[in-house]
């Protein structure tokens, strides 16, 4: 199982929508500050599979809701060799859950989506793994780290079981034993069906072939006499078919002599329709004539009427309209926008405010002194502006000295600490020297119990000549505990170090900060000082200017509105005019109207003694056409016409009694040539042959009766000798097959096997594991496996001890070497992942080196191995790194690389 998605929103830390794409990386780091969010990510994955997650189970998770969402939703999209899967979960009220399979570019809803439960299961199934076994193989959580290290040895063997695909082995045996039950079932019958046919044998094939060949040669004799008596009868057959024809070829003939009238009569109304077809459309044409004669009279008729009516309306209407009026209108409004800008321009400037003297306005002259007195008032506000930034100036100034104080300090600060730490570093350094030496003194002589003199080393074969002097452990000790106190004291300088570097970084800022903030000060305090002083009685004057000109403009507008407002004033004459303009465009309409009416009405005119010429001529030449084809009148056309089915009907009537009169006079001509010289056969005699004909018919269906048994025998004894063949030979390969899964159900017996298989895994995984483990521990430890039990040997002491007894540091790297061990090796089969979530903070800066070493060496393979740390230097040495962001509106993540 490979993740290639994640999204959630309202879970956890996420009160906003993440996503993370995992599809191309690898290695990589998952990093933040404490509570941003990163062991949630591994929480919302684990939840996506299997429902629940390691802080909070399945009954908590009303817990995972950001506080400020009432609804969570988590979405993992991720390949199973060559699928790929996405389920989605939701929290809202209660948990709600989705799988689905990729097809193309369309996701297929499992039928596991029903009910929550069957989706668990469902999930369980597709990755091989349950919970546990995914929280100790792919994903280890906070708290569960060293789960698999020092968890339960009968766990652990479930574990593997599971992880190798072992745990089938278990019921092989039972799938051997009801397979063996199956082939001794299939012996015994493929046993019984060679008895039943053993009456199939070579000889008995041999005589049903032989009765078979005699029966095929009295057919054939018998189909030779049956093919010549078959030709007689159908000669016979032909020339009694042949008189009967001639007798009712015959008796047609006369019955089509006897309608030869009535097919007269037919054809005279034939030809009368015909007549009517081409006289209908030149009597159509001239009733159509009339018609549109006496249309266009009625039509011209309305049009005198219309005209009457609209020549009436438009003379009232000039009657009533006044012209003059409209064109003085139309003068007065058109000095209306002059008025409004002047209207406009007082509301602008302010009105005429207060009594006074008034001014003629002069647009130019207001807007200079308008521009002078604004330049006045603005020399006045930069006159204060500038005591302001003085005042600013000398703040910035004091706090600059303030601060280049506390940077004196900090930097008197750094160097005494960077002093000491140079005197701790060097004590730390001879201390792990004298440590060292006593280490490989007391290595020494851990085995000075196994030298003698004079005889070999056990270790190196060389003779021993002297005896290693003895060491007591409490001097190492002393040593170790001074080193490791040493130790912490240079790690509190550098601390204490890094963070009055911090300060007096921050301060050095501030400084730079306030310099800026001090030369921009200056400047604009030299560009405001350098202005003239303001002279109030220049300032008096200008407004007092200004005063006057707005009193006479409003004098002159109220002259032309004669005291009106401007506003109602401009719109009660445009109203006015508006009206007038109105009537205007009505008589216009009115008399476009009347003209239009003139026109058509002469129009109309035209067309009725154009259609009256067209109809004399029309007429004449129809009543030539109608006397031409034999009608009186255009009234016997329309009676004389037949429709078309019935004209159809009729020439079909007719031409088939003539067809039919010639076939049969044709067919008599041919049927008395062919009976000419040819003598009338004898019903009797004809009945004989046939008599003979079906004696001979039963005599060969008898014989194909006979046949067909013969055939049906021989062909059983066929297939059953076949039968008899295939069963010996399956009983026979059976036979071996029982033999070889008697011997396999054998060997399955017990556990002994599945033991044997694991016990191999589990040695390979531990052999890379102590690898691992022996350059974390700087080639101090190694896995041993001893009843199940995981052991370390330590190699500076010799002693093998159980893996609890390790400190929380060592525990750390013995469960990362396990980890990355196991990962490898299943990483060939079901797992693509690995996610780590503790412990790397509890390491020691050597530790920490080692342990980012082993991870940028991890062959990866296409697996992706995730880090979820707080340790900044382990973060930056990987190649990529998901960063969670802690933000009030919720986290969020982005890759960086």
């Amino acid at each position: 199982m490979r993740p290639l998605r994640l999204d959630l929103e309202g879970f956890g830390a996420f009160a906003r929508h993440a996503s993370v794409d995992f599809s191309d990386v690898e290695l990589f780091a998952i990093t933040g500050p404490t509570g941003s969010g990163k062991t949630t990510l591994l929480d919302a994955m684990t939840f996506a599979l299997y429902g629940e997650t390691p802080r909070m189970g399945r009954k908590g998770l009303k817990a995972l809701l950001h506080p400020g969402t009432k609804k969570a939703w988590v979405q993992l999209v991720f390949r199973l060799g060559d699928e790929v899967w996405r389920v989605t979960r939701v929290i809202a009220g209660k948990t709600e859950a989705r799988l689905e399979r990729q097809l193309g570019a369309e996701w297929q809803l499992s039928s596991a989506s029903e009910k929550v439960k069957t989706l668990n299961a469902a999930v369980e199934r597709l990755l091989g793994l349950d919970y546990d076994a995914f929280t100790r193989a792919i994903l280890l959580p906070q708290g569960r780290f060293d789960a698999f290290l020092k968890g339960d040895s009968r766990e652990r063997r479930e574990l593997l079981f599971s992880l190798y695909g072992l745990a089938g082995l278990a019921e092989l045996r039972e799938r051997a034993v009801a397979r063996l039950g199956e082939l001794r079932e299939r012996l015994a019958a493929a046993q019984q069906r060679a008895e039943v046919y053993r009456d199939a044998s070579e000889a008995a094939v041999e005589a049903a072939r032989e009765e078979l060949r005699g029966l095929r040669e009295e057919r054939g004799r018998l189909a030779g006499e049956i093919e010549r008596l078959e030709k007689e009868v159908r000669r016979l057959d032909e020339l009694a078919e042949l008189w009967q024809e001639k007798a009712r070829l015959q008796a047609r003939r006369q019955a089509l002599a006897a309608e030869t009238g009535r097919m007269t009569e037919v054809e005279g109304w034939l030809e009368r329709a015909r007549a009517a077809e081409k006289a209908l459309p030149e009597v159509l044409r001239l009733e159509e004539a009339r018609a549109r004669l006496a249309k266009q009279e009625r039509e011209l008729e309305k049009l005198e009427s219309a005209y009457r009516a609209i020549s009436t309306k438009w003379e009232k209407h000039n009657e009533a309209f006044d012209e003059g009026e409209l064109e003085d209108l139309r003068g007065r409004v058109a000095t209306l926008p002059l008025l409004e800008a002047k209207a406009r321009t007082l509301a602008v400037l302010g009105g005429a405010e207060g009594p006074g003297p008034a001014a003629a306005y002069d647009e130019r002259a207001y807007r200079e002194a308008e521009e002078r007195l604004r330049a006045l008032r603005e020399r006045q506000r930069a006159a204060a502006e500038a005591e302001r930034l003085r005042k600013r100036r000398d703040e910035l100034a004091r706090r600059r000295e303030e601060l280049a104080g506390e940077l004196r300090q900090k930097k008197a600060a750094l160097e005494n600490l960077t002093a000491e730490g140079k005197r701790a570093a060097d004590e730390v350094e001879k201390l792990r020297a004298r440590y060292e030496e006593e280490q490989k003194r007391a290595s020494v002589a851990a085995y000075r119990h196994l030298l003698e003199p004079g005889k070999p080393c056990p270790l190196c074969l060389q003779e021993v000549g002297r005896l290693p002097e003895g060491t007591e452990v409490g001097p190492l000790a002393r040593l170790e505990e001074a080193l490791r106190a040493k130790q912490a004291e240079l790690q509190e300088l550098r601390g204490q170090w890094s963070e009055t570097s911090g300060e007096a970084k921050g301060i050095e800022r501030q400084i730079a900060e306030l310099e800026k903030q001090l030369a921009l000060l200056e400047g604009d305090l030299k560009r405001l000082e350098a202005g003239a002083p303001v002279e109030v009685e220049e300032l008096a004057e200008l407004e007092q200017r200004l005063a006057a000109m707005r009193r006479g403009l409003a004098q002159e507008v109220a002259g032309q509105t004669g005291g009106q407002e401007p506003g109602a004033y401009a719109r009660a004459l445009r109203e006015r005019l508006a009206r007038l303009e109105k009537q205007a465009r009505e008589g216009e309409r009115l008399r476009r109207q009347a003209e239009e009416a003139s026109v058509a009405l002469r129009a109309a005119r035209e067309r009725r003694q154009a259609l009256a010429e067209a109809l004399a001529p029309l007429e004449e030449s129809v009543a030539a056409l109608l006397q031409q084809l034999g009608f009186a009148s255009a009234a016997e056309v329309a009676p004389a016409r037949r429709s078309p089915e019935e004209l159809a009907q009729l020439e079909a009537q007719l031409a088939r009694w003539r067809e039919e009169r010639g076939y049969v006079e044709k067919r008599l001509e041919e049927v008395g040539r062919l009976l000419e010289d040819k003598p009338r056969i004898e019903p009797a005699e004809l009945e004989q042959k046939k008599a003979q004909l079906t004696g001979l018919g039963q005599r060969r269906a008898e014989l194909e009766s006979r046949l067909g048994a013969a055939e049906e025998r021989l062909e059983r004894l066929e297939r059953d000798l076949q039968r008899r063949r295939e069963a010996e030979k399956e009983a026979a390969e059976l036979v071996q097959k029982v033999g070889v899964w008697e011997q396999l159900a054998e060997d399955l017996k017990g556990h002994k096997f599945p033991d044997y298989l694991l016990e191999r895994l589990q040695l390979d995984m531990l052999a890379r594991a102590s690898e691992l483990l022996f350059t974390l521990s700087q080639h101090r430890y190694r896995f041993r496996l001893t009843d199940g039990v995981y052991h370390v040997e330590d190699l500076w002491t010799g002693a093998v001890r159980p893996a609890k007894t390790l400190s929380g540091g060592e525990t750390f790297l013995a469960s990362l070497s396990l980890a990355l061990s196991l990962s490898e090796h299943l990483s060939r089969g079901r797992l693509g992942a690995l996610f780590l979530d503790e412990g790397f903070g509890t390491l020691d800066a050597e530790a920490l080196e080692l342990a980012a070493e082993v991870l940028e060496a991890l062959p990866t393979q296409g697996r992706m191995v995730g880090v979820v740390t707080h340790v900044p230097e382990l973060a930056q040495r990987m190649p990529a790194r998901l960063v969670v962001e802690k933000a009030p509106q919720g986290s969020q993540v982005r890759w960086e690389t």
